[in-house]
Order: structure tokens, then sequence, then C-alpha cells
């Protein structure tokens, strides 16, 4: 896999993988899709994802409130439009997240209190 240049998406569900996710998997240049569901695959979920500058367009998923365990989250210099999905102010373990320079439009939720371990909060565009 890390031989691949540069591709976009990666299906590889349904299969008996039974290693955690490889790191450089997450430092694909152009991926916007991974899907490696229905699995044998061991291991947590990273805690640090940073995404900057990898052109992705659209909203904020809601299904990243579901990364419990998730410390870091960067998704700065993308397209990302709309609000900031309120799943993301649920993340208890979260200690740094940079959504800045995004096209992030709409009100701030009020529901911080979620959000315990928060040390920076970067929104700015």
């Amino acid at each position: 896999m890390s031989n691949l240049s540069n591709p976009i998406a990666i299906y590889l569900y349904t299969n008996q993988l039974s290693e955690t996710i490889p790191t450089h998997m997450m430092q694909m240049e152009n991926l916007q899709m991974l899907n490696l569901q229905d699995n044998l695959m061991t291991g947590s979920i990273p805690r640090k994802l940073y995404f900057d500058g990898k052109k992705f367009v659209g909203s904020i998923p809601s299904g990243i409130g579901n990364f419990n365990n998730l410390q870091s989250l960067s998704l700065l210099q993308n397209n990302l439009s709309s609000s900031i999905h309120v799943s993301l102010w649920h993340l208890s373990n979260l200690v740094q997240l940079d959504l800045s320079h995004n096209s992030l439009s709409g009100e701030l939720a009020t529901d911080f209190g979620s959000m315990q371990a928060i040390v920076q909060i970067d929104l700015f565009n």
C-alpha cells in the first residue's frame, strides 16, 4: 500500500484483514475514501488525525463524533463548508481542534460542556 502514488479511494471491505490501520494510509495526499468495514482489524483508531490541505469539500461528517478517544483533529486548509456538526463538540478527550482556513459558516453550538480536555480550538479563516 505504501507504494501507491495518490489514490483517491481505497476499498478493502469484507476481507480477512486482521492488522491495525496502517499510519501511512492517513498520510496519502489525495485519499478521500478509506473503507475497511467488515474485516477482523484489531487495535485502536488513531488518536490523532491530520487531514491538512487535502482539498476535502462539503461538510464535516457527523460520524466524526463517534471517535471518542480522539485527542487531536486537524482539518485545516480544506474546502469544508456549512456549519460544524454538533457531534464534534461531544469529543470529551479532544485536546486540539484545528478547522482553520475553511469556509465554515453558521453559529457555534453552545454545547461545549463535554469537551473537558480541550486546550486549543482554531477556527481562523
